[in-house]
């Protein structure tokens, strides 16, 4: 309840998927973690 008390960093995500074609691939280009609890990841379309 505390990690995300809101969406304004998880909806931003949804619609940048949603705008991707049938034929673009999506790739995770970092996965990680910061000082041991906060969660980073970034993904590449096309």
């Amino acid at each position: 309840m505390y990690a995300v008390p809101t969406q304004d960093h998880y909806l931003p995500m949804i619609y940048t998927v949603g705008l991707q074609k049938k034929e673009d691939n999506l790739k995770f280009i970092h996965e990680g973690f910061q000082n041991g609890s906060v969660s980073m990841r970034a993904f590449q379309i096309g």
